[in-house]
């Protein structure tokens, strides 16, 4: 039976008196706690190891004769390859030929090993370090591609990956081609940026902050950040086009779609700066923890953030265009849920307490991902308005009040002005931390849904917010 820390080896030699020395080696190498640290499938030449494979077998690594009588190592390698074996491949031989080592590594290979100096020491070291070679890679290909579904999101903005030395070494995000920033990979900020926005993040990379700062890029206002990973790694620079998006805004409003896309667009801005919020924290904290799992749980809410942008991005464009972006039944108390996920890891080591009261409210017919946004939004808005202090509530909650279902977040803090309590049917004055604009996306969401949403400071101190909705016609 299989044990945290077994390495699962195939051994490939049609040499047996080698393919015996190899597994009596590796058979005695003792790992954590007195058991093997490896389990071995030996496969005496080219067609065995390819039916093993295809049989089922699983592996970490593959150790291979490089000279086979059915074609040599690489070829197996590629052709295991092609059958969907992912594990890394170390090559063995008994051939001095000059530049064997260039070769196997050409071919891919993780490591190579000659087989006159093949001990059991030597073994266990070249078949744990390709392991993990092979899975810190892995992780890293996986995390830039997460890194670009990440910027992809963001119509306004993207990254830009800076090596230790100030160069742009990657560059994610539709929206860089309008700041100027298309095409700058290689070269160094001095030589893609203006003089003094270069200087503004120079300055701001030295003094090890993270911003966010305002630059001038193309006569636009761009907001950046930057997310800082542990010594030698990449830096993230995250880039948000301000100008457009207050452009897209006003735009709106010009066009008479205050109840809809007007509203909407006026409050991506903050939008934007909530998610920013929750990306920067998370990516960052994952950057410094490299591969294990808290890492993992890190970038996971850093995605899902991500994926929320994009769908306040694609309800925007749907309420816009006149569409109904359409209801489904949908459980409130699961949203719920799945939003609280993503805000509590931005909690960590705050001091802050988010606890849930599910009311077991019944289906209703909503538009789960706009309704998620609202949640999402009061609860960075509470966040913001117990920034500072040691200590903080905030309390979600669900529940049925007569006709209508209610979806609540209180708070602790130093609670609303005068002049955003009562129903939010108007435009209110970004008060406490912006809430004004993230706000404006909230009363488009509860009035598509036939509801409204509501504010009131607690007799004991703190806001309350609340969005309601129709409990008439809910959801089997």
């Amino acid at each position: 039976m299989d044990h945290p820390g077994l390495i699962r080896v195939m051994v490939v030699d049609d040499d047996p008196n080698d393919l015996e020395r190899i597994a009596r080696l590796l058979l005695g190498v003792v790992g954590d706690g007195d058991l093997p640290a490896f389990a071995l499938a030996n496969a005496g030449s080219r067609d065995e190891a390819l039916q093993a494979w295809q049989g089922g077998l699983q592996v970490d690594v593959c150790l291979i004769d490089w000279r086979l009588d059915q074609g040599d190592g690489l070829e197996l390698a590629n052709r295991l390859q092609a059958a969907g074996c992912t594990a890394p491949m170390v090559f063995l031989t008994w051939h001095a030929d000059p530049g064997f080592d260039r070769a196997a590594m050409r071919a891919g290979a993780e490591d190579f090993l000659p087989k006159a100096e093949a001990s059991a020491s030597s073994l266990a070291r070249t078949l744990r370090h390709a392991v993990e070679r092979h899975r810190l890679g892995t992780a890293l290909r996986r995390r830039e591609a997460q890194f670009r579904a990440l910027a992809d999101n963001f119509p306004h903005g993207g990254v830009l990956m800076l090596s230790e030395q100030g160069g742009i070494r990657d560059a994610y995000g539709p929206g860089l081609g309008p700041l100027g920033l298309a095409g700058m990979v290689g070269r160094t900020l001095t030589e893609a940026l203006p003089a003094c926005a270069a200087s503004a993040i120079r300055d701001l990379l030295a003094a090890e902050e993270t911003g966010p700062i305002e630059l001038m890029l193309r006569d636009r206002v761009v907001q950046a950040a930057v997310a800082r990973p542990a010594t030698g790694a990449d830096v993230m620079l995250v880039l948000q086009d301000r100008t457009t998006l207050a452009r897209l805004q006003q735009t709106s409003i010009a066009q008479g779609q205050v109840a809809a896309a007007g509203l909407f667009a006026s409050g991506v801005a903050h939008e934007w700066a909530s998610l920013h919020t929750i990306v920067t924290g998370a990516v960052e904290a994952a950057l410094r923890t490299n591969d294990d799992p808290a890492t993992r749980r890190h970038l996971d809410q850093a995605l899902a953030a991500c994926l929320q942008a994009g769908v306040l991005t694609r309800s925007l464009l749907a309420w816009a265009g006149g569409r109904d972006p359409g209801t489904s039944p949908t459980d409130l108390d699961a949203v719920v849920r799945s939003i609280v996920a993503i805000v509590a890891g931005t909690l960590a080591g705050s001091g802050i307490t988010l606890t849930v009261l599910e009311g077991k409210v019944p289906a209703l017919p909503l538009q789960a991902q706009a309704v998620g946004q609202v949640l999402l939004t009061l609860l960075m808005n509470a966040r913001q308005a117990l920034a500072g202090r040691r200590t903080g509530t905030i309390e979600v909650a669900t529940t049925v009040v007569g006709d209508r279902v209610v979806l609540s977040v209180s708070d602790n803090g130093p609670g609303l002005p005068a002049e955003m309590l009562g129903t939010l049917s108007a435009p209110a004055p970004a008060g406490r931390s912006g809430a004004g604009l993230g706000l404006a996306v909230c009363r488009v969401v509860a009035a598509a849904h036939g509801g409204v949403l509501t504010a009131t400071n607690r007799p004991g101190g703190g806001a309350y917010v609340a969005l309601e909705l129709p409990l008439t016609g809910h959801a089997s």
